[in-house]
């Protein structure tokens, strides 16, 4: 009889930490804990989390808070470069996929309307439309944000007169000469580490947003880098738990003074621009002039200048349709 009702008792706890840890997970599966971004170049994956992360979702967020569509956008104009952005919310995991390459060939906004505009200022060299009304052509001086191909379309009677107004979102393929400044800089002599391969290691534990250190080992070299190594812990690929380890790891170095020689300082920097020019071919823009020269000046070495490019330059951007009323005020 007492086994048996150690068995009752034992299944009931059991039954009752399971709906525990269920209703546990259920809760922590409402929330945003983690944040990836892919397709980033220019601007590194640490910047725009940490820009995410204090601006639209801090970690702990609750997932039906977050508008997906609202921050594409918002993103998209902060950060000039980004040409295509993609914010979708997977398990526990917000993700951002994005392209820096402008890549008008692609159709940006599929389904909501939107006009084609200017990503920088420059001189149009071609202009493709596949759908929507160009605004402008060959030649034309176009400031960062002016409107390339419009979503809007109208529809005109056999007298020229407006008759319907249309939205799309517009395509095409834009092409505009730019000049893009350059600068780079070098100092002649400075302070170098040198590691000693002396090392230690400690680790730190976080939940929620808060950190804990159980043991920090007392300072035993003077200099030293801290190399951090963070791990997540996670139920599947998507399904983050807002807790996981850091593991620490402190590097001795020595500090050495290094000069370099003119001749070894402007190869650096013309190694420095070459990969920069290489960047850009990768993208799709041609190199049309480089008006970057290098000299020094006091204890630097300075390449500066400009880049004339020829590339795509039209990005996606939704248009707000006129309200009937307004437009027919306007035809009066």
């Amino acid at each position: 009889m007492y086994c048996l009702y150690l068995e009752k008792e034992f299944f009931k706890w059991f039954i009752f930490g399971f709906l525990v840890c269920f209703a546990f997970i259920y809760g922590l599966s409402l929330f945003i804990w983690d944040i990836e971004v892919e397709g980033n170049a220019g601007y590194t994956k640490e910047e725009i989390i940490k820009y995410v992360g204090e601006v639209y979702v801090p970690l702990g967020s609750l997932k039906k808070n977050v508008n997906c569509f609202t921050m594409e956008q918002e993103l998209r104009e902060h950060y000039g470069e980004i040409a295509w952005i993609s914010c979708e919310i997977n398990g526990t995991q917000l993700k951002i996929v994005l392209k820096e390459t402008i890549a008008p060939e692609e159709s940006i906004l599929e389904e909501e309307p939107s006009d084609i505009i200017a990503a920088k200022d420059g001189s149009i060299e071609s202009i493709i439309t596949r759908s929507g009304t160009p605004v402008v052509k060959v030649r034309d001086e176009i400031k960062k944000g002016d409107i390339l191909i419009s979503g809007t379309v109208y529809i005109y009677n056999e007298s020229n007169e407006i008759l319907e107004t249309d939205y799309i979102s517009a395509d095409g393929d834009v092409y505009a000469k730019t000049s893009n400044p350059y600068e780079d800089s070098l100092q002649m002599s400075y302070y170098d580490k040198q590691y000693t391969g002396n090392t230690y290691q400690y680790v730190t534990l976080f939940f929620m947003g808060n950190s804990l250190t159980p043991y920090t080992p007392k300072e035993k070299y003077k200099s030293y880098d801290i190399v951090s190594e963070s791990r997540k812990l996670k139920l599947g690929k998507t399904f983050f738990l807002p807790l996981g380890i850091k593991i620490n790891k402190a590097e001795e170095y020595n500090t050495v003074r290094v000069e370099y020689s003119e001749e070894n300082a402007k190869k650096k920097l013309n190694q420095r621009l070459k990969k920069h020019l290489e960047e850009l071919k990768e993208k799709g823009v041609e190199i049309v002039r480089n008006n970057v020269t290098i000299k020094k000046e006091n204890d630097m070495m300075i390449a500066k200048g400009s880049i004339t490019t020829i590339e795509p330059i039209g990005v996606a951007k939704s248009l707000t349709k006129i309200p009937k009323k307004a437009k027919e005020g306007e035809e009066q």
